[in-house]
């Protein structure tokens, strides 16, 4: 909850670095899907459901969620979600994908029970190296540096990269 504002301008703002450096999707372009009309009795909504087309021209829909602290019930959430947006794009393959924010040694990529098993992409912010975004000088991903592994030696760097960046024109990787 207390990212949600800034995770929704983050992935509005730099979702083709997040698809392409976290998810390792080739992305050529992609659109955030205007949200499921509810047909359940839930009032729970995907986070990001995106259509991409890669660079090989594949539509894949991949469904973010991005969460600061992990919830045991995430993953049947994102397999509600799967789901409802599956049975909707019926001919897309689909990517479910987890951002977790905030460390924890509960978090996991599937869920399991006696009927069910489901995987789907865990990507732990707080794992990748932050030194990497800032040598890359990947711009609009710098909010993410504090909370990225080694992310206080290079914040520094990183405000400075922000604060010289020149916004005009290049809305792709930076503003």
């Amino acid at each position: 909850m207390h990212y949600d504002i800034s995770s929704k301008i983050l992935v509005e703002k730099c979702r083709e670095e997040i698809l392409r450096r976290m998810v390792g999707l080739s992305v050529e372009e992609s659109t955030l899907l205007e949200q499921l009309p509810q047909e359940t009795v839930s009032l729970k909504r995907s986070d990001f459901p995106i259509l991409v087309t890669d660079e090989k021209g594949q539509r894949i829909l991949v469904l973010l969620e991005v969460q600061s602290h992990w919830q045991v019930d995430v993953p049947l959430r994102l397999l509600d979600y799967r789901s409802r947006h599956l049975l909707q794009q019926k001919t897309v393959e689909a990517i479910s994908c987890v951002l977790l924010l905030r460390p924890s040694g509960t978090a996991r990529g599937y869920y399991e029970d006696n009927e069910v098993t489901f995987r789907f992409r865990l990507i732990k912010v707080y794992e990748l190296d932050a030194r990497e975004v800032v040598r890359e000088r990947v711009l609009c991903l710098m909010p993410f540096v504090p909370l990225m592994q080694n992310g206080e030696e290079v914040m520094e760097e990183a405000d400075r990269l922000l604060y010289e960046a020149p916004c005009r024109g290049q809305t792709k990787r930076i503003c």
